[in-house]
């Protein structure tokens, strides 16, 4: 009787107004409010926490001194060894991922930008530095974040 008059639906609605959870859904349902995202922030905090403390923005300053990229290499390199610590992937997957996740600083980075910053890492050093170099690979300025 009640479902065939509405009654049944004023009813609930009536008891709805106390219950948060269904408000929200049903306002999100009937177009009044947007969809919202969740973000991810743990892995970042602890990470950051560890890069700082390891002085890692200091000696990307440090090398990138006479260097003149036009985005933050320090950041790109951030992201991606975050994303290989967390999930698996390539660049252009970890430039997905960083989607998920509230990373400061690497809002503006593109993947050409982490294809550069790896690029960067892999560049031989000068050959006054090869000292302990493989027969197999020169050192390179990966080698020197490293040490």
């Amino acid at each position: 009787m009640l479902q065939k008059t509405g009654q049944l639906d004023a009813l609930l609605a009536s008891c709805a107004r106390f219950a948060e959870h269904t408000a929200v859904l049903t306002a999100h349902r009937q177009g009044r409010i947007a969809a919202a995202e969740k973000v991810r922030i743990g892995p970042v905090l602890v990470f950051e926490r560890l890069w700082q403390q390891m002085g890692l923005p200091k000696i990307f300053q440090g090398l990138l001194a006479e260097r003149k990229f036009e985005f933050d290499v320090e950041r790109a390199v951030f992201l991606t060894v975050l994303h290989r610590l967390f999930a698996s992937g390539s660049d252009r997957a970890a430039e997905v991922w960083r989607r998920k996740y509230a990373i400061s600083g690497v809002e503006r980075l593109q993947l050409h930008h982490l294809y550069r910053a790896m690029a960067y890492l892999g560049e031989p050093l000068a050959e006054d530095q090869q000292a302990g170099a493989t027969p197999f690979a020169p050192r390179t300025v990966k080698d020197l974040i490293e040490e």
